[in-house]
């Protein structure tokens, strides 16, 4: 009888591990058949990145996949990609969803800074809204675009802040994690009453105004030169009348640059560029002038006037030697907008760089005693007998030698003083304007310091307690401020100098991760300096963003819809760039992407046409 039940039993274990045999094989076929079609997306995901990173039409898509298939003809990934440009479009729409859910949730949780400009496109002025936080992948300070809102209306501080205000409310930010506000220095930003600014301390009391220093030795230069000659009016009309006729005199091909009011210390480059050709500039314009004159009536007047204007400027010895000053001159803020220029956070250097700045600005007119041993703020620079005597003052070795030779260069000595008197008046100017604006006294820009490594034997925890009283946020959870001052004491008493990397961000990450058996670690620490690094420098960082929302309008894209152009955007400001952004999506992440497609053919209410 067993052995009959044994027989009866062999056949039904056979079948259940023929079941259980071919369950598996399904298993790994459909795991096999799901990796496929991810990395599939995944090639997709990145042709879509390439055109918004390279500001193409998404028409290019057809094209790229046609040639990721006839690049790769081996490649079963490249024969299977699809991405037409419809489908490209949903892809780069749900990209972009994706990066501003990262972004939300991070400054949910974290400190973060906010940056805006107003961009015109057509009829509709728009708000880039550009964040600045700590990246979960990299843990270093990132600068996004979470939304490109559109205004209604004017353009009044109350509108701009409820533009903004409706973003942090629709996903649900606090505004207690707003560290900082920054924008450029125009008053509809920055007023005390009317203003963004006011609006927002309403909601943030303590936040911060990061306004650009950029832009205030901008425009303290240009508000400088207005003493001087009108050199940039001629920088101006040299480049609209003088084109491709270095030839005709025998000398070599070189562009004319041109001069952009808007960038007053692009002056430099020009200036330097005109002197190199000044001579031949001036025989070309004196046969021009010579030519207008003996034409007919018919020529314009506006056209001859003006190259009678340049010729006079070009034939004046005086005028070539503040050209001479002024292409010195303005080297001296070359380094400090090369700093900070930069998408690294400096907001540690700031106070120091200025107050150099405007010590070497000092020390180019105002007697060594007037200036030795005196903070910066202090020097009494515009009393007469503090500064230099003419043959002192520095003007440069240029300008210095053309004066040695002023026979040869028929240059007259009333012309020499009154060159001398505005040189004076020029510096004296230049330090009134940057004194009025750059925020040399802020305590928030000393305390900064605090982050400097190099400065770790000097700093005080006074500047740690500092920014945790004005910004509760930058504590960390589950952290207090006694542990936080713990390890910055401890963080004093050890060698960090392995740590140190380009970015101070990345030199604070390392300091985090540092584990030495018997000490605390450094993490919390870590994290609350890297939120003092959130708050910009300059507004640099979303120049850069705002410049793109420009860029993507093309004759290529002019019909794309709104929402469109700011997914585009979205893209393109990820701070990981195209093949380190997909390099990092999840499998839920390309599941999502490769859905995109068919949700979008769904039912959607009507929108504007838009041609890609």
């Amino acid at each position: 009888m067993d052995e009959v039940t044994q027989a009866k039993g062999k056949p039904k274990q056979k079948k259940m591990d023929g079941f259980v045999k071919k369950g598996a094989d399904k298993e790994a076929e459909d795991k096999a058949k799901k990796t496929f079609e991810r990395s599939v997306t995944k090639a997709e995901a990145m042709i879509c990145h390439i055109i918004a990173d390279a500001n193409l039409p998404i028409s290019t898509a057809d094209k790229l996949t046609e040639a990721v298939k006839v690049a790769f003809p081996d490649s079963k990934i490249a024969a299977a990609v699809k991405c037409c440009r419809n489908k490209a479009t949903a892809v780069i729409k749900e990209v972009a969803e994706q990066s501003k859910t990262s972004l939300r949730d991070r400054m949910r949780t974290q400190p973060f800074t906010v940056s805006t400009d107003g961009s015109n496109d057509g009829d509709s002025k728009q708000f880039p809204l550009v964040i600045r936080t700590i990246s979960e992948s990299t843990g270093l300070v990132t600068s996004e675009l979470l939304s490109v809102p559109v205004l209604e209306g004017s353009a009044t501080g109350e509108n701009i802040f409820n533009l903004i205000a409706a973003e942090f409310t629709r996903s649900n930010i606090p505004w207690r994690n707003c560290l900082s506000l920054g924008c450029d220095n125009a008053n509809v930003m920055t007023g005390w009453k009317k203003g963004v600014l006011k609006y927002m301390k309403d909601k943030q009391e303590k936040i911060f105004l990061a306004g650009c220093t950029l832009h205030m030795v901008h425009n303290a230069a240009k508000t400088a030169a207005k003493l001087l000659p009108p050199i940039e009016s001629a920088l101006i009309d040299i480049f609209d009348r003088f084109k491709g006729t270095q030839e005709l005199y025998d000398v070599e091909q070189q562009k004319i640059l041109k001069h952009g009011c808007t960038r007053w210390l692009s002056i430099g480059r020009c200036v330097r560029r005109l002197l190199q050709n000044w001579e031949p500039l001036k025989e070309f314009f004196l046969d021009e002038n010579a030519a207008i004159k003996k034409t007919s009536k018919s020529t314009s007047s506006y056209s001859a006037s003006k190259v009678e204007n340049i010729f006079q400027f070009l034939r004046s010895p005086t005028n070539k030697l503040y050209c001479l000053f002024l292409a010195y001159t303005v080297e001296l803020f070359d380094d400090f907008l090369l700093a900070f220029q930069s998408n690294k956070p400096k907001i540690h250097k700031l106070k120091a760089e200025m107050e150099l700045m405007l010590r070497k600005l000092l020390g180019r007119f105002v007697k060594p005693v007037a200036r030795k041993n005196k903070p910066v703020q202090d020097v009494e620079y515009n009393l007469p007998y503090n500064i230099l005597p003419n043959s002192e003052l520095a003007i440069g070795e240029d300008a210095r030698k053309f004066l040695e030779a002023k026979e040869k260069n028929h240059l007259r000595q009333i012309r020499i003083e009154e060159f001398y008197k505005q040189v004076k008046a020029y510096f004296v100017a230049l330090v009134d304007y940057l004194k009025s604006r750059l925020p040399l006294g802020d305590p928030l820009l000393a305390h900064a310091q605090v982050v400097d490594v190099d400065r770790q034997d000097d700093a005080s925890v006074n500047s740690v307690t500092f920014f945790l009283a004005r910004f509760p946020s930058l504590l960390p959870p589950g952290s207090t401020v006694n542990d936080i001052t713990e390890q910055f004491s401890s963080y004093q008493a050890r060698d960090v100098q392995s740590c140190k990397a380009e970015r101070i961000d990345q030199t604070w990450a390392n300091i985090g991760n540092m584990t030495e058996e018997g000490d605390i670690s450094l993490l919390d620490l870590s994290k609350v300096m890297r939120g003092i690094m959130t708050i910009p420098h300059s507004s640099a960082h979303c120049e850069r963003v705002f410049s793109c929302v420009r860029k993507n309008h093309t004759a290529q894209r002019a019909s794309l819809s709104h929402a469109t152009v700011e997914s585009l955007l979205v893209l393109k400001s990820n701070p990981l760039g195209p093949a380190e952004a997909v390099r990092r999506l999840t499998d839920s992440d390309l599941d999502a992407l490769k859905s995109a497609y068919a949700k979008s053919l769904k039912p959607q209410p009507e929108k504007e046409h838009e041609i890609l």
